[in-house]
């Protein structure tokens, strides 16, 4: 079952008027687009195709397209150089990323020391491509256990993202 509304609405058509709605009534705002539940399928080329369409005849249609990626840690280190060709007039929000050895997603069993080197090693592609990149939000790896006490576990890429952050912060 595909959770994005592609298959069952013109998603395309509702997107040209929700901008236009939008940009009647607030012309400065920037609105983020959607590329898809995962960078792998039809959907996120057409998404894209149909960004780079509309950006053609208005440069204000979008101002970024968000990306989402659950991935194995292997794919985020092979792809360190995946935005390096990226057209630079349509900016990107990296909105979910994470490596998984498996399938699904908030699945923090999969957080392991490799996959925090995968996504540290994709998130030096994030900041290389500073320009093109413009957001990103790793998907939030922590575990609370209650018991006793409460207390939060931090998996191994909090960690690796907190290293990126300005102070540690």
């Amino acid at each position: 079952m595909h959770r994005w509304e592609t298959e069952h609405v013109d998603f395309y058509k509702r997107s040209d008027l929700f901008q236009q709605a939008i940009h009647r009534q607030y012309p400065a705002m920037k609105l983020i687009g959607s590329a898809g539940p995962d960078i792998s399928s039809k959907n996120y080329e057409n998404a894209w195709n149909y960004y780079k369409d509309r950006a053609a005849k208005n440069p204000d249609f979008v101002y970024a397209v968000d990306e989402h990626y659950y991935v194995k840690p292997e794919w985020l280190c092979e792809n360190v150089h995946f935005y390096d060709k990226y057209p630079r007039n349509i900016k990107v929000f990296a909105g979910e990323y994470a490596a998984h050895h498996g399938n699904g997603m908030n699945a923090p069993h999969f957080n392991n020391w490799s996959a925090a080197l995968g996504e540290a090693a994709f998130m030096t592609g994030l900041e290389r491509n500073a320009d093109v990149v413009v957001l990103a939000s790793p998907q939030k790896h922590e575990i609370k256990v209650s018991s006793t006490m409460e207390y939060e576990v931090h998996a191994k890429s909090f960690h690796v993202i907190k290293m990126f952050c300005k102070d540690g912060e």
